[in-house]
């Protein structure tokens, strides 16, 4: 528990979002990665998969929720009850409901949250 609690406190003391690192525990180890390195973030069940811009993947015991709300609102929007993603890295936007990521994976758009997305996106 050590490192998560000095993650935990290395973000109280952050002075910009670039300076938050999210902990995520896995069966591998515990894992602080800065939010800027994160590309996606998709709910399966009450775990949770982690999209990273470097092509890795991870799977942390949390649900997504947990996680998306430590997540910078300003960085990161929940796109879909499956779905949030890191706005810095959409690739385009398609009228079909979906965003396509910069790893040109597809992501989905809720009907209810698509005005709200669209909006966001193009900010």
């Amino acid at each position: 528990q050590k490192p998560v609690i000095e993650n935990f406190v290395h973000n109280l003391q952050a002075k910009t979002a670039a300076d938050f690192k999210l902990a995520i525990a896995t069966t591998e180890g515990t894992y602080f990665i800065p939010a800027q390195d994160i590309l996606r973030l998709e709910a399966d069940g009450s775990y949770t998969r982690f999209f990273l811009i470097t092509g890795k993947k991870m799977m942390a015991s949390r649900t997504m929720k947990d996680f998306a709300d430590l997540l910078d609102e300003t960085q990161f929007i929940r796109v879909h009850k499956s779905h949030v993603v890191n706005k810095r890295y959409v690739k385009s936007i398609h009228n079909n409901h979906v965003l396509v990521m910069e790893d040109n994976s597809v992501v989905e758009v809720s009907r209810r949250k698509w005005d709200e997305v669209k909006e966001q996106i193009r900010m």
